[in-house]
């Protein structure tokens, strides 16, 4: 639908205040419109525009889409000419590899968790640590111990390795004199060596925490980001 307007410069024979009053309400109608129209092509309030040349260079943000966005690029590793990519080559350089000459490597972010750099660790920007999973050694365990339990009772009368048993026999029904031999301490043994059964079956354990599978994605062409 087309509107024409009327020119809203105000004549030079206005004399009245009602002239005035109508110039004015002309003028302010024109405005409105201009403002309503500026409206329609901004981001709803609250939102924030998305279109690459609003967004930091090296910026990353997370994006729920299967591809990545206009002027972003997946962080995956992928490897960029340096020529094509130059103002991100000057912000990231070869932090997350490339050999610095005509290439360089984006984050991969792929089953990796970002976390904070910090001067105090040792640790470079773009060093990856950390697994997903983790197998316990004997080191890594609690100092403890295993009760082992033994009969304290003999059962057999020739045991293998000569331990103390049972006296057996049988003695004369006459009435005869028997001579028993006593000891006045208590006998002794050792034990022979043995070992405990092992128990576990040596698997890895997760150390994920709970996950959703989102894709990040680099601002790779927008505002170069000035240092303060």
């Amino acid at each position: 639908m087309k509107h024409a307007f009327t020119p809203v410069t105000p004549e030079a024979d206005l004399a009245t205040n009602a002239d005035r009053r109508g110039w004015l309400k002309r003028l302010g109608a024109v405005l409105g419109l201009g403002l309503l129209a500026g409206k329609a092509t901004a981001a709803p309030q609250g939102v924030r525009q998305v279109n690459g040349t609003q967004d930091y260079i090296g910026e990353i943000m997370l994006f729920t889409g299967s591809f990545a966005p206009q002027n972003y690029l997946p962080c995956d590793g992928r490897l960029l000419p340096i020529n094509q990519f130059s103002p991100l080559f000057a912000l990231i350089g070869t932090s997350y590899g490339g050999n610095g000459v005509n290439n360089f490597a984006l984050p991969d972010l792929r089953n990796r968790v970002p976390r904070g750099s910090s001067s105090n660790n040792g640790y470079a920007d773009g060093y990856p640590r950390g697994q997903e999973t983790v197998t316990l050694t004997s080191n890594q365990l609690p100092a403890h111990s295993h009760r082992l339990n033994v009969s304290t009772t003999a059962t057999s009368s020739d045991p293998a390795g000569n331990f103390p048993a049972v006296a057996t026999g049988t003695l004369p029904s006459s009435d005869e004199n028997v001579a028993v031999q006593s000891y006045g301490t208590t006998a002794t043994g050792t034990a022979n060596l043995g070992t405990i059964g092992i128990a576990g079956g040596n698997q890895p354990v997760s150390v994920l925490d709970p996950y959703i599978e989102i894709n990040y994605v680099i601002c790779v062409s927008g505002i170069f980001p000035v240092r303060p």
